[in-house]
């Protein structure tokens, strides 16, 4: 018997045998009934009634057969398929390094779980994109260390609230302290765009075809990280080959042929252009 459970709303998924990781929604998807979604079969009705904890979940793990895979959800409106890759939308939780650079802060002392920092690098965060991702501090005082969002408000006036899960362990500076926001690995995924070079954080491989289901609709699914796996492919590819994701098809994998290209495994069979293949995936 192997157990799902997390400290947040109680709830525990158990199963016994094989056959209910489909249930769980390993090959099906769940559709977040707080914005309009009826798509739930992929949970056991009694699970439906506290569908709206299911962001508490986020990277919740389930390992069966040799395989992981860690309970995850998309962006809004976004269409994945089965043994491709998924990202995370860099533009919906990520700021890149420097960007949250000198601003004021109010608040942020050692011991609290709150902070407000108003930086022009703020100014288009909405109320909880930032729910479940990271802040970390670059630069100055408290810097190297990680904080994980428990919620934050829309910026206004490019001012912008954190609530955090653990207390600030050193004091932040207004005018010095320089801030980084890390995206939530398994947050607002989206199919792994070959062309953007933001990719570099797989996160893992999707097990169902997840289709766009309207505007503002994110959906909660489960991808693979770890065992083997059936991926699509990209040029030929031989086994034992090391991967990374591909330079021309969404989605797909490799033969690694840059040191600074991720490694998402290797290949268990030779594969072919355009087609899938078994590899032993490995990205944790």
């Amino acid at each position: 018997m192997s157990i799902i459970n997390d400290n947040y709303s109680g709830v525990t998924w158990r199963h016994s045998d094989v056959s209910l990781p489909v249930k769980l929604g390993i090959h099906e998807h769940i559709v977040d009934d707080a914005t309009g979604g009826t798509d739930t079969d992929a949970l056991p009705s009694s699970d439906l009634t506290n569908l709206g904890a299911l962001p508490k979940h986020i990277g919740a793990e389930l390992r069966i057969g040799g395989r992981t895979f860690v309970f995850a959800r998309t962006a809004a409106n976004v269409t994945i398929g089965p043994g491709k890759f998924a990202s995370p939308d860099y533009s919906v939780q990520g700021i890149a390094l420097g960007s949250i650079d000198d601003g004021t802060i109010t608040g942020g002392g050692k011991g609290s779980r709150s902070i407000t920092i108003t930086d022009a690098g703020l100014s288009g965060v909405t109320l909880n994109s930032h729910a479940e991702a990271y802040l970390g501090v670059s630069d100055e005082a408290g810097e190297g260390y990680q904080y994980k969002i428990k919620s934050n408000t829309a910026a206004s006036s490019n001012a912008v609230t954190f609530e955090l899960y653990d207390p600030i362990a050193v004091t932040c500076t207004t005018a010095t302290t320089d801030f980084t926001l890390i995206p939530n690995q398994y947050d607002n995924l989206m199919l792994a765009d070959a062309n953007v070079p933001l990719d570099f954080l797989p996160s893992g491989v999707c097990q169902a075809t997840i289709t766009a289901d309207g505007a503002g609709v994110q959906q909660f699914f489960w991808i693979q990280v770890e065992g083997p796996s059936f991926v699509l492919g990209e040029g030929t590819l031989a086994v034992g080959d090391n991967l990374t994701l591909a330079d021309v098809a969404d989605g797909a994998v490799q033969l690694a042929d840059a040191e600074t290209e991720t490694r998402v495994g290797y290949a268990l069979a030779a594969g072919v252009d355009t087609e899938y293949f078994p590899i032993m995936l490995n990205i944790r």
